[in-house]
């Protein structure tokens, strides 16, 4: 079959809302041989039905949310999956092979959020998919999700391994799959990922990372691959833009400090951008103390987080705050009132992360680069540099995909330019402070219950 070879990544299709995306059903058809599923919530019997070729692919690798209180729901994906392989006559005697796997979380609280497929075709090709969906109904029909997906080949000889390729088998390597597994890591490694339309790879790993592996996940990760690019002068004073679906417990200098020198990183060479000083004095005037390392950026931070106006009036109505999850006293912190933006007018609830760079003094919004993943904005999922920044500590299995946009305009011209022009249009009109967010201090009416 034709390889999928996207613009930069795409929304996941709502009738109604977005009708030109796309589905996960049908990016994981075809003559699938073998496939590695991760996932948090996963509907096994919903699952099971809309995925038969995973289903019934010779080789089924599922990685879930091992916590304690997820063992009945793992108990009945086993089940539910066997069963499932059963009627296509994989199972008996020896054929096929089906792993339910929870990877390990060595820190009290740890999650496995990653969302992803790694699928082995027949004729030889591997799809990639990134997305920020659950394997819910729900999630993948009524929400926005974002899906970013493509095509690798195997290697020819004398191929060199890329960056991209060390990322990806290091952070397969670290959900600890069984020895069982083994067969399938090693298809991936023969597979060349040099033509990646990505900056790079970002994974999260539960535990602490100290040394050199220090770098190697989280914002430190995004930090380091950002550091290389060299960005044009039209995002001299361009705005990062986090939009995601739940809230952790962070603290002021953390997130305008740590978390935004990662994101706001560039080559060393273009900081002159960048009046420190006066920066520095501006944020002490306000009672920010940063330290010595505070980013190169003088641009906006925009936290795009839904109102309880937004979310009642979405196509799930106070359902979808199930899966908005914000405790109150993480939400109503006093500084990060002024950065919150709105939703918008889309009427499916987001569900989606993003993060990106863009220029607001354009008619029509550019970014700079732009992610897509299962980060939500929390310590646990980026990381969080303890010991005088020695070592990095995370809670939350994640996974993203990074894009240098500036040097590839199709994101532009892509699906989701509707949604990110409606959303770059609030951030603008917003810009500066918030306006009649009076309902913003309780986003979500209802319990979270997945993220």
């Amino acid at each position: 079959s034709r390889p999928l070879q996207p613009p930069a990544f795409e929304l996941l299709r709502v009738e109604g809302v977005h009708p030109s995306g796309r589905r996960l059903q049908d990016l994981c058809s075809g003559s699938v041989r073998a496939a590695l599923v991760s996932n948090y919530m996963t509907d096994a019997p919903w699952f099971a039905q809309e995925f038969p070729d995973l289903v019934s692919s010779e080789e089924l690798i599922v990685c879930h949310d091992g916590k304690s209180g997820m063992r009945r729901e793992a108990e009945a994906l086993w089940g539910e999956l066997k069963r499932a392989r059963l009627r296509h006559g994989l199972g008996s005697g020896g054929r096929g092979r089906l792993v339910v796997h929870a990877p390990d979380l060595p820190i009290p609280y740890g999650t496995h959020h990653s969302k992803f497929f790694v699928l082995v075709y027949t004729d030889g090709r591997l799809r990639l998919i990134i997305h920020s969906a659950n394997l819910l109904h729900g999630d993948c029909t009524h929400k926005t999700q974002a899906v970013w997906f493509q095509d690798f080949y195997a290697k020819k000889p004398g191929d060199a391994t890329c960056a991209f390729e060390v990322d990806l088998l290091a952070y397969l390597g670290a959900l600890g799959l069984p020895r069982e597994c083994g067969g399938f890591l090693g298809e991936v490694g023969k597979v060349d990922f040099s033509k990646a339309r990505a900056l790079g790879l970002v994974a999260s790993v539960p535990g602490y990372h100290r040394g050199g592996q220090r770098d190697r996940y989280g914002h430190m990760r995004l930090r380091g691959i950002l550091s290389r690019q060299r960005w044009p002068t039209e995002f001299k004073e361009s705005d990062l833009v986090c939009q995601f679906s739940s809230l952790g417990s962070i603290d002021e200098k953390w997130l305008k400090s740590e978390f935004t020198e990662s994101m706001a990183s560039q080559m060393a060479s273009d900081r002159e951008w960048f009046d420190r000083e006066l920066y520095l004095a501006d944020l002490e005037r306000e009672g920010v103390k940063l330290g010595p390392n505070f980013p190169f950026f003088h641009g906006q931070l925009h936290l795009v987080w839904p109102t309880v106006a937004e979310v009642m009036g979405s196509l799930e109505g106070a359902a979808a705050g199930q899966s908005i999850p914000g405790y109150e006293k993480n939400v109503t912190k006093a500084f990060l009132q002024p950065l919150y933006r709105k939703w918008g007018r889309c009427p499916a609830a987001p569900h989606m992360k993003f993060y990106g760079r863009f220029s607001s003094g354009c008619r029509e919004p550019r970014f700079c680069w732009a992610a897509v993943g299962s980060h939500n904005l929390s310590k646990a999922a980026w990381g969080c540099l303890q010991k005088k920044e020695t070592q990095v500590r995370f809670h939350v299995h994640a996974l993203c995909w990074r894009y240098c946009c500036c040097r590839r305009p199709s994101l532009t011209t892509s699906t989701p330019s509707p949604i990110l022009s409606a959303l770059c249009a609030e951030l603008r009109a917003e810009r500066g402070g918030l306006r009649d967010r009076g309902d913003r201090s309780r986003p979500v009416p209802v319990a979270p219950k997945s993220v």
